[in-house]
């Protein structure tokens, strides 16, 4: 039952005008206009997500919709192991009955799986040296850092009816957004460094600073990084990167920005293209920004696509963002949360320390 509703809702995508340049459709495309006879009588389902990579997903769920004698619960968070919970211990060890592990940490998984033994999501530190970057003691024993390597991807954070009308603000505000653009970096080799980058940059609208300033929001984040988080301001900001070279340069947030939720309102590229995509170094948390390398094997490459958004500690793990393409338009939606000792710090009540 499971094989024939994946591929009924595969069909229907491929019959549908959604997701033109999504790999996997178009040989299923050359065989439906060829008439192959595997695919021949297959009745399509109409997708409802906008996300077409849950195909399976999808159709899992639809199928233990249509299995009798079903009983339902809720699931336990013990019960549902979520990134690196997956493979933070040993298999003979896991309690977890559902584990979703995202495709970035595909490999660490399968290790787990064949090993049986979880290995070491992030990279042993090496010995402090004494130009190393300062790191907030609470931020280095965060879930966050030590579980998922100081980031974590998320679909549909923000509710559907929220996202749409973000990027609908996103759109309005370019024309009133400011040019960046930076030749080379300057300033000093942390958060104080001003990356090369080229792109434009507004400020977010009321969606955006509704849910900047959610509840829900802030519950979560602190619930993902086990310390207080703070929102920096009370409005984020949104980056646009929409003609052919826009592009921002290996950083670290600035300070206050410990946490970054950055979402991707629009792309207009296919998935699999890494133009536009976010490059993260991990592994070297800690590194004056001219001494981090930047080789393949130290780079975490993430292609999110429109509704999912990276949660990461901005602040401490060097990033950037590739070149965009021509006729690409990529708009992202950017909060900044303080974390740790600096989120502490805005909680006090205004006046002299206790005695």
């Amino acid at each position: 039952m499971l094989l024939e509703i994946t591929l009924r809702l595969m069909v229907g995508l491929a019959k549908s005008a959604e997701e033109p340049e999504l790999a996997p459709l178009v040989p299923l495309r050359e065989r439906l206009a060829a008439g192959a006879s595997e695919v021949d009588g297959v009745v399509p389902l109409g997708f409802p997500s906008s996300n077409s990579w849950i195909v399976e997903e999808v159709a899992l769920w639809l199928a233990l919709g249509l299995t009798e004698s079903l009983t339902m619960r809720d699931v336990p968070p013990s019960e549902a192991a979520l990134g690196g919970e997956v493979y933070r211990r040993a298999r003979a060890a896991s309690g977890w009955i559902i584990g979703h592990y995202f495709s970035i940490d595909t490999e660490l998984a399968m290790r787990w799986c064949r090993t049986g033994q979880p290995p070491h999501a992030v990279p042993r530190r090496r010995p402090r040296a004494a130009d190393e970057l300062p790191i907030d003691p609470a931020l280095a024993a965060s879930p966050l850092l030590v579980e998922h390597e100081g980031f974590a991807l998320y679909e549909d954070l923000f509710d559907h009816d929220v996202h749409a009308e973000m990027t609908r603000e996103a759109r309005e505000a370019y024309w009133g957004g400011q040019e960046q653009a930076l030749m080379a970096r300057s300033g000093g080799v942390g958060r104080d460094s001003h990356p090369p980058r080229r792109l434009v940059g507004a400020g977010g609208g009321d969606a955006q600073d509704a849910a900047y300033c959610s509840p829900s929001l802030k519950a979560f984040l602190e619930g993902l990084c086990g310390l207080a988080v703070e929102p920096t301001g009370r409005r984020g900001s949104v980056n646009y990167y929409t003609r052919p070279g826009d592009f921002m340069g290996l950083h670290l947030d600035v300070l206050e920005c410990e946490l970054v939720v950055l979402t991707v309102l629009q792309d207009s590229s296919p998935a699999e293209d890494p133009s536009g995509s976010w490059d993260l170094f991990p592994g070297q948390v800690g590194r004056p920004l001219p001494s981090v390398s930047t080789g393949r094997r130290d780079r975490r490459s993430i292609k999110a696509t429109p509704d999912q958004s990276l949660v990461m500690f901005g602040g401490l793990v060097p990033h950037r963002v590739r070149p965009v393409a021509a006729g690409q338009r990529r708009i992202v939606s950017a909060l900044c949360f303080r974390a740790g000792q600096t989120a502490l710090e805005t909680q006090r009540p205004a006046g002299p320390e206790p005695t």
